[in-house]
This record gives structure tokens, sequence and C-alpha cells, in this order.
């Protein structure tokens, strides 16, 4: 019966069909609704299904990242070693996701046996700083959290081991007009975007609303990154919010931008939510240099 009513709710809910099938078949998706205990109203229920994916985001977000290197032959399904890096952590969010990111690192690589996981970010705090090790259905997950810029920090530790297999960003920011990294360090994401397509890594970048998505699609090309994959996000937050513009001026300086507008103010709107899109790519002179049309995955949104 609870199955069904979720089932229902979700139905309401824009990109509902990953969420729905999470939630008949994931057993900690079904926990994590038990444990927040669905009121009997709708909307109440439905609010606190957009909650759950809000929370849920980044963990699916990077299970879906690991899929799509599988899908674009960076590593196999059995790979049993795994280095994955976070870009533009902040302070007490992605931190306190650690546990549930690692799980499903573990749901898309079955074989798996160790996890390296760095996560990356200026704004982290001090107690944040530092190594831990967790145990998660029997394999062994090495964290390690640095307050620091990514490129800086790779070029200190160019090793093979250091190497990752696969780089992800949540809400990256980098289409920010000073081209920061979470209000710091100017120039910050453009220097790590070109170290990022010069080692050839396989990266993923989620954006909140439509004109950053068109923005970080812009600056990969500008740093010689090569897209193999763009789309909205099946993972994205069900949470929305709008993000208000002056009346007139995303269809001026962006054109085909799916804007609405506010009744009271005019003001241009734009629908955003967490990693509602994504840009998967990597350096462009080795690979994908034959079929690349049949994986470069475009939609109709407006790019």
């Amino acid at each position: 019966m609870l199955s069904l009513l979720l089932v229902m709710l979700a139905t309401l809910v824009d990109g509902s069909a990953y969420w729905t099938n999470f939630i008949l078949t994931s057993n900690h998706g079904l926990s994590n609704l038990h444990r927040r205990a669905l009121s009997p109203t709708a909307a109440d229920a439905v609010s606190r299904l957009r909650s759950v994916s809000n929370q849920l985001s980044n963990a699916l977000t990077l299970r879906f990242a690991c899929e799509l290197a599988i899908k674009h032959r960076s590593w196999s399904r059995d790979k049993e070693v795994l280095r994955v890096h976070l870009l533009g952590v902040k302070t007490g969010a992605e931190i306190s996701e650690e546990e549930a990111l690692l799980a499903e690192l573990k749901q898309a690589q079955p074989q798996l046996q160790t996890i390296h996981l760095l996560m990356v970010g200026l704004d982290l705090a001090d107690g944040e700083i530092g190594s831990t090790r967790h145990h998660i259905s029997g394999i062994t997950c090495n964290v390690r959290r640095v307050r620091r810029a990514w490129h800086v920090h790779m070029r200190e530790h160019v090793t093979d081991e250091a190497r990752p297999d696969l780089v992800v960003a949540f809400n990256s920011g980098l289409h920010s007009g000073s081209g920061s990294m979470n209000g710091k360090d100017a120039g910050s994401w453009m220097q790590t975007l070109w170290l990022l397509t010069q080692m050839e890594l396989f990266s993923v970048f989620t954006s909140l609303h439509h004109l950053e998505w068109v923005a970080d699609v812009e600056a990969v090309a500008e740093q010689q990154g090569h897209v193999v994959e763009q789309g909205i996000n099946p993972w994205q937050s069900l949470l929305e919010k709008e993000h208000q513009f002056p009346a007139g001026s995303l269809a001026i300086a962006f054109g085909n931008v799916p804007v609405s507008t506010d009744t009271a103010t005019g003001a241009d709107v734009l629908i955003a939510s967490r990693n509602r899109y994504y840009v998967a790519f990597r350096g462009q002179l080795k690979f994908e240099t034959q079929g690349a049309a049949e994986h470069t995955k475009h939609t109709d949104d407006g790019l």
C-alpha cells in the first residue's frame, strides 16, 4: 500500500520516472521515506518526497556519473579499485553525505574492493580537513578532504596513484562572471577545467538551472574539452526554486532559454534545482575521434 501511494505521489513531480523506480526497488530509499513518516495529506507527502530527493540527489548523481563513465568506455564494470575526486566541495554539505556517496559508488561497481575518494574545496572548515576510513559492504573506503584548489593539489601529486578515474563537481558554479570557485580565487575553475582536459580525465559537472548549464558547456569547450554527453539529470532534486533575472535579459543575451515571467515584477524566471543538468566531458584530442555523434546526447531543452 505504501509503495502504491509513493508511486502516485511521484507521478505528481516532474522527472519522476527514475525516482519512482528508485522508491520501488531501493531498500534505503523506502527506509528513508519510512523514517520521515509520510503524513496522511497528499500535499505534505509530495513535499516530503521532494525533500528526500533533495537529500539523495548528490549520491545518486555520483552513481549516475559512474554509469556514464562505463557507458563511454572509461573503465569496465568489474573494476576493483576506484579513485574519485569531488571538486568544489562546500563545508558541511557533501561532507555530511560522505557515507551515502560511498555506498552509491559501491552500487555502481559491484566488484569494488577499494574506493579512494578525494574531496577538494576552498571553503572546507578546519575540522573537516583530514582523512577517514570507512568499511561499507565489505569494501575499504579511504577518504581525504583537502582545502585548496584542485589544480594546485594535482600539480603537487602528479603520480599514477593520484590520477582519478572520475572527477565530479556538484553545482559547480563555474559559470560565474568572475570565474571563481565558491566566490574565491578568481579564475580557479578555468585552470581546473584546463588541467582536466589536458589530463584527459572523465569528468561530470552539474548545474542548478538552464543558464548555468549553457555556460558550463561553453566553458568546457573554451578549455578544449570534448563533451561526450549532456542533458537533464534524471537524479536532479525535485525540490525546485525560482531564480530571477532582470526582465528580458535572458532572451537578449542567451536566446532560446526556457524562461517564465514573474507576474508581479516582470522579471525573467528560471526554475532551478540541485543537480538539474549535467555535462560529461574529457580531453578532445585522443578520445572520441570516431563515433562521437552516436555517444553525444543533446536534449530539446534549448541547447
